[in-house]
């Protein structure tokens, strides 16, 4: 199943949409260009049950308002308005634009901080107090990812949204002072932080930072998934969560595959609730191809795959991209045949 419209305004109507076919109470609204903000959108939604949308920064463009549309049109409360949660400040979402969308009956509120590292924590601050943390193998869990690149952030997306993580960031030497407020708040408190990404993405100074924060319990366990580049680190972000439990990993079986480009931020942030699914793996491609690695990963889960998705049209995904790794996922037909007579061996 592919998601793809005539512009990544249109590709996140789609994905949002498709992902709640039966509308839903709440929208998360991100800049469709930046991708700070919608690294950190992803939890929050999860937590929220609502999908994570992509909006011209000073227009509220049609297909948007549709999309919001048909969702509050599905929804279950229908006596409760929908409400349109805007991550991110006005240089990133205009007034303009929340204006319009409470011309249209919706409640509108904004999440956001003086720049991407405070807007991440308030993001997990509205998450904290909306939800409990979300949990991986059994510790209360943030994710911790680079703020000035989006790969890593991208592949960690889904994990985020379907276990209700906070996404922080970091500029990859150093926390700063609001983040490890968050981390060291021992109300709803985070037990584990989880690092996607190599060194050079988040160095292991930060690493260092992070346990030797005890928000009133013992130290902050710190587990790393990273991989030789982006592609490689969201192959080991999906072989960690099928990982079994005794073996330190999130004991999840893979049911669905999305796959999004590794090159360009929009899709994947559009593909949040979907990717967000229960064991539904993020997998990074090239607009040309799948990674040898990957595609062999998909293949030797052949046997569990029912599902391949992917969000971007073909210039972002490329139709023999979708094919190969739906032919991968897809059981081979063994025959067999059987010759029988007198004095004749089966084997």
């Amino acid at each position: 199943k592919r998601y793809s419209g005539i512009d990544r305004y249109a590709t996140s109507a789609l994905a949002a949409t498709g992902a709640f076919t039966t509308g839903g109470d709440n929208v998360v609204l991100v800049s469709g260009e930046n991708f700070a903000d919608g690294l950190s959108a992803s939890g929050l939604a999860g937590a929220l049950g609502g999908p994570v949308l992509l909006t011209h920064p000073t227009t509220l463009l049609g297909s948007t308002a549709n999309a919001i549309g048909a969702i509050d049109t599905g929804t279950s409360s229908a006596a409760t308005a929908l409400t349109v949660t805007i991550v991110g400040g006005e240089n990133a979402v205009s007034a303009g634009v929340a204006t319009s969308l409470t011309g249209l009956g919706y409640t509108v509120n904004r999440v956001s901080g003086a720049d991407r590292y405070a807007t991440a924590v308030a993001v997990g601050d509205k998450l904290r107090s909306i939800a409990t943390i979300g949990s991986v193998v059994s510790k209360t869990t943030a994710i911790l990812v680079s703020g000035t690149s989006f790969p890593d952030g991208l592949a960690a997306g889904g994990l985020a949204y379907l276990s209700k993580l906070p996404v922080l960031l970091t500029n990859g030497s150093s926390l700063d002072a609001g983040t490890t407020a968050f981390l060291n708040n021992e109300i709803n408190p985070v037990a584990q932080v989880l690092i996607v990404g190599g060194t050079a993405a988040v160095a292991e100074a930060v690493a260092t930072e992070v346990k030797a924060i005890a928000n009133g319990l013992v130290a902050i366990n710190v587990m790393r998934v990273s991989g030789a580049d982006r592609y490689a680190t969201a192959l080991e972000l999906a072989k960690f969560r099928a990982k079994a439990a005794v073996l330190q990993g999130n004991a999840e079986t893979v049911t669905n595959v999305m796959l999004v480009s590794g090159e360009s931020f929009a899709d994947a942030l559009s593909s949040a609730a979907k990717a967000g699914v229960a064991a539904t793996m993020t997998i990074l491609t090239t607009s040309a191809a799948i990674d040898a690695d990957s595609l062999a990963w998909i293949t030797a889960k052949y046997g569990s795959v029912t599902n391949v998705f992917v969000t971007g049209g073909t210039s972002a995904v490329s139709t023999a991209t979708a094919t190969s790794a739906k032919t991968g996922a897809t059981t081979v037909a063994v025959s067999a045949s059987l010759v029988g007579g007198p004095g004749a061996k089966c084997v």
